[in-house]
This record gives structure tokens, C-alpha cells and sequence, in this order.
């Protein structure tokens, strides 16, 4: 049931989906990758590639906000939902985002981010896409963790995609092998999110977690 678009309360049944409502007392295992579509993400991510979006613009604002003071209780709602939902024997594994935008915004002119700039390493925190983008993804996927742990359930485990062997490393929105969609103008939901390459690494980091193959 998984869907391009959807918000924490499109599967605890407050908005308008109603994801929940598929599983079961018998469900076994779910994965779950949920939090950016609250935080406007592709918002940010878009003004990152076609605009600006450093720590002065009020996309970098906007996503920071809507993770300190909303993302939190909202996963903690969508847990409660699928936990009330399903058996203790479910295992729910809640993915984290694999980095979209990288550390350092490539300069060279083989980048789809030509010419944005900066990154972790630029002393210059202004102006800076690079390190910001960094920043917004790096505080999305810490909120999801402690969420999960704040959750404290033997039921729920929260799975890294970023670790130091992660498919996804060097396969960046940038990069002209991309493992996620370009700017989707027709259908902007799908924007940013992973393609056949990015669903594949997506497995490769999730099987293992899961344990039955």
C-alpha cells in the first residue's frame, strides 16, 4: 500500500488515506519509510536544485521548523496506529532516507546541481546548499531514529541507509547515475523519490534486517 505523496496521517487514517486500515493481526513484517512529505521535503529539495535553499531561505526555515516542533508527535501517533494495528509477534522496520542531496554540492559542469555551491567543509555558512541540504536530511532521519526509540517498543527497529557500506553512497541526485527521480513536472510527488536502481539498494539495505532470506 505504499504511495508516492503520503503523510504520517494518510496511514494512521486522519488524513485523507487510510493505510492502516490493510493491515492485520496477522501481519508479519512491515517496512515503513515515512516524514518527509511532513516536512515539505520535496519543497526543500527542489529549491536546492533549481533555486536556493540555505540556512537564510525560508525552505531551509520551513523544514527545520516542521521538524523540531511537528514531525515528532506525528510519528509517534502513525507508531501508536500501526501498533494498535497489529500483533506483538509484527516486526516493523522503519527505514530512514537515504541522502537525496549529497555533503558537497559538485561544481563540475557533468552535475545536474550546476552550479549550486557549498557543504559541510565550506566555512562559509551562508549561502551555503550544500551543507544545508545536508542538514535538513541529516535532522529528518535523527528525528525518525528517536522516535523510534522514544517509542521504545521491541516491535519497531529503525534501519540506517547510510551507513559506511550503503548502496546508495556516490548515487546522489546530482550524479549523472542516479539511483532517484529527476524533477517530475507532471507529476511532482514522484520527484526525488527512489527509481528502479534506488528501490533496488533499498532492498539490499533491508533484507538483511529482516532476516528470512
Amino acid at each position: 500500500v505504499a504511495c508516492a505523496g503520503t503523510q504520517t496521517s494518510d496511514i494512521d487514517g486522519e488524513g485523507s488515506g487510510d493505510q492502516v486500515g490493510a493491515l492485520s493481526q496477522t501481519t508479519d513484517v512491515i517496512t515503513l519509510t515515512v516524514g518527509g512529505n511532513d516536512i515539505d521535503f520535496k519543497d526543500f529539495a527542489t529549491a536546492c536544485t533549481v533555486s536556493l535553499c540555505d540556512f537564510s531561505t525560508q525552505a531551509y526555515q520551513n523544514s527545520h521548523d516542521k521538524i523540531l516542533n511537528e514531525l515528532p508527535s506525528k510519528l509517534a501517533d502513525t507508531y501508536q496506529a500501526i501498533d494498535n494495528a497489529t500483533s506483538s509477534n509484527t516486526k516493523i522496520y522503519v527505514i530512514g532516507y537515504p541522502y537525496v542531496l549529497p555533503e558537497e554540492m559538485p561544481t563540475g559542469a557533468n552535475s545536474a546541481c550546476f552550479p549550486f555551491n557549498g557543504g559541510v567543509t565550506d566555512p562559509d555558512p551562508t549561502q551555503n546548499n550544500g551543507a544545508a541540504a545536508y542538514a535538513i536530511q541529516a535532522q529528518l532521519n535523527n528525528a525518525i531514529q528517536q522516535a523510534v526509540s522514544d517509542y521504545n517498543s521491541p516491535k519497531f527497529q529503525y534501519v540506517d541507509p547510510n551507513g559506511s557500506n550503503s548502496p546508495f553512497i556516490g548515487h546522489d541526485w546530482c550524479k549523472q547515475d542516479r539511483y532517484f527521480t529527476q524533477i517530475a513536472l507532471n507529476q511532482t510527488s514522484y520527484s526525488y523519490h527512489p527509481n528502479a536502481l534506488g528501490h533496488s539498494a533499498y532492498n539490499t539495505v533491508v533484507r538483511p534486517q529482516i532476516g528470512y532470506w
